[in-house]
């Protein structure tokens, strides 16, 4: 049987949908950000190994995360 691990990513929360609008409206556009890059979660089944299964959800608009 394989080892399991799940990752979450975390996500931001604003006081109110005015708050989360508002910060949407003003955040800076810059094309490094909107670029695919690698990050560690999407190498981590390789860097286990065949004994390990690595579980990544997808959550919900982790830029107004409701928690």
């Amino acid at each position: 049987m394989k080892k399991q691990t799940i990752t979450i990513h975390g996500g931001e929360v604003f006081g109110s949908y005015e708050k989360y609008l508002d910060f949407l409206r003003n955040y800076p556009s810059k094309l490094d950000k909107l670029l695919k890059k690698k990050k560690w979660k999407n190498n981590l089944q390789d860097d286990l190994g065949e004994d390990w299964e690595v579980i990544n959800p997808q959550m919900p608009n982790y830029r107004n995360a409701k928690i």
